[in-house]
């Protein structure tokens, strides 16, 4: 079951699926940083990307970001 995260935290978004499949270190462009904003549903989350725009993406296609940078 999915683990929600805490609203604030960073986060790696993506919109390609065959992304789920590979680490973000390894992905190039396919994972993206952004801020988890809100949880508009169970299956959707509201995030804020590195652009500063809203977006909404499935909660299925999001991972935590590292602590240790």
């Amino acid at each position: 079951m999915f683990k929600k995260l805490k609203i604030g935290s960073l986060i790696y978004y993506t919109s390609h699926v065959i992304a789920l499949m590979v680490k973000p270190s390894d992905a190039g462009d396919l994972w993206k940083v952004g801020l988890l904003i809100n949880y508009k549903s169970d299956m959707e989350c509201t995030i804020l990307n590195s652009d500063g725009v809203y977006e909404v993406c499935p909660s299925a296609m999001i991972m935590t970001y590292p602590d240790e940078v």
